[in-house]
C-alpha cells in the first residue's frame, strides 16, 4: 500500500517522532524509507555533518527493521535548497506514496508553512504526527483509527486506507459521525441520530472481519467533536479526506482545525 515513505527530518528530536510509526509500517507492508534532509545554502558548511547524521540514523533503523526479521531498505536524499521547496519537488518526482512529518516541532520559523505546503500541494496521503503523543513499551503505534464520515460519497474515500492499515496493523475502527444540535427539537435530533446509526451500521458491513465500532455525537463544531471522540475511544490516529490539493488548506477547514486544536495523529487523503 505505501511502498515508498518519505520522512522529512532537520536534526530535530522533534522531528525524529516519526520514526517508530515508518518503522512499524516497513515490517508490517515492507515499506521503503526514505529519509530526506534538505540543506540550505547559507548552511552549506554543516552539509557534511547532516549527511552523517541522516546516514547513522538510517543504519539504525535498518537494524532494528532487520531485528524484526523484515528486511527493508532504509535510503538517505540529501538536497540543496530551502527546505520545503525542495520537499514538495522530491515528492513530486519520487513516486512517494506517503509523507510521515511531525505536525509541529521543526525547528525552522516556517515549520508551520513547511506542513501547509506538504498537506496542500503534495499528491500522496499525509500523516502528521504528534512528537508529544509517542507509543509506551510495546504498544503499537496505531492500535484504533478514528474515521470521520458525513454521509457524502467523497468522505468514504477514506474507507479503503482505513481498511487497508486496519488490516496491517490489526487494528480497530471507530466510524463516527456527528449531528447538529443547534435550533433543533428533541426530536430532530433524534431522528438525525438513528439516521446516522443506520448509515454507519451500513458502512461497518462493508468491513468484514475487522473490528468496528460505530460512535455518534451532538455537536455545532464537527472538528471539537471529532478530536474529543478520538479521546474517548483511545485513537491513536484520525483518516480523513481533505479537499483537492490544488485549493487553498482553509483555515477554517475540518482538517486544519484538528491540526492545530486537536491531540491524536492525523492522517490526510486528497479527495479524488
Amino acid at each position: 500500500m505505501f511502498k515508498r515513505i518519505l520522512l522529512p527530518l532537520d536534526g530535530s528530536e522533534a522531528a525524529e517522532a516519526v520514526i517508530p510509526y515508518a518503522e512499524e509500517m516497513a515490517k508490517r507492508m515492507g515499506s521503503t524509507l526514505i529519509l530526506f534532509h534538505a540543506c540550505e545554502d547559507s548552511h552549506r558548511q554543516a552539509r557534511g555533518m547532516h549527511k552523517l547524521y541522516m546516514d547513522k540514523l538510517a543504519e539504525i533503523i535498518s537494524q532494528k527493521i532487520n531485528l524484526s526479521g523484515q528486511q527493508t531498505n532504509v535510503l538517505v536524499e540529501q538536497r540543496m535548497g530551502e527546505f520545503t521547496s525542495s520537499l514538495c519537488e522530491y515528492i513530486e518526482n519520487n513516486d512517494i506514496s506517503l509523507v510521515i512529518l511531525v505536525a509541529h516541532g521543526f525547528t525552522s520559523p516556517s515549520a508551520k508553512s513547511i506542513v501547509d505546503d506538504v498537506v496542500r500541494l503534495a499528491k500522496c496521503p499525509t500523516m502528521l504526527v504528534r512528537h508529544e503523543r509517542q507509543p509506551e513499551g510495546d504498544r503499537g503505534v496505531i492500535r484504533r483509527i478514528l474515521v470521520p464520515l458525513d454521509g457524502t460519497p467523497y468522505a468514504q474515500q477514506i474507507l479503503s486506507v482505513a481498511r487497508r492499515i486496519s488490516e496491517n496493523f490489526k487494528a480497530d475502527i471507530v466510524l463516527f459521525s456527528a449531528v447538529k444540535s443547534a435550533g433543533r427539537t428533541a426530536a430532530d435530533i433524534e431522528n438525525q441520530k438513528k439516521e446516522a446509526s443506520k448509515y454507519l451500521d451500513g458502512v461497518a458491513a462493508t468491513l468484514p472481519r475487522l473490528n468496528v465500532t460505530p460512535i455518534i455525537a451532538e455537536t455545532n463544531d464537527f472538528a471539537t467533536a471529532i478530536d474529543e471522540a478520538a479521546f474517548q475511544s483511545k485513537s491513536d490516529m484520525v483518516t480523513m479526506v481533505t479537499n483537492s490539493r490544488v485549493t487553498e488548506w482553509a483555515e477554517n477547514s475540518i482538517s486544519r482545525k484538528i491540526l492545530n486544536t486537536g491531540a491524536t495523529s492525523l492522517l490526510i487523503v486528497h479527495r479524488k
